[in-house]
């Protein structure tokens, strides 16, 4: 592989991956904290909404009685994801923060 191929695939010299971020873009990761906000938590999501990170996803605002989830770091969701965000918003919790990325792939019916 030439150089400048290795840069392109994030690849350094040695053929190792250039840095951490490069090998999270490769895994499906999701991040749900929990903002306590007076009566009713705020689920903060990010990362990819993807296999069984969904479920988790449903769990997690099931357990916390969660009112609304702040998508602000959320990067993208899979068929699955999009489905629970959907039907989290029928059920009344809000979602805040939608990048426009998302808010096109939500306004599209699958």
């Amino acid at each position: 592989m030439h150089r400048r191929q290795c840069r392109r695939a994030g690849l350094g010299k040695d053929g190792l991956l250039d840095s951490a971020r490069s090998l999270l873009w490769a895994l499906d990761v999701l991040r749900i904290t929990l903002e306590e906000t007076g009566e009713a938590g705020v689920l903060r999501v990010e990362g990819r909404l993807a296999g069984p990170w969904v479920e988790e996803l449903r769990s997690a605002c099931e357990r916390h009685g969660a009112r609304a989830l702040d998508l602000r770091g959320l990067q993208t969701a899979d068929t699955g994801g999009l489905l629970l965000l959907r039907e989290l918003a029928s059920e009344g919790r809000a979602l805040l923060h939608l990048s426009g990325y998302l808010t096109v792939l939500l306004a599209a019916r699958p």
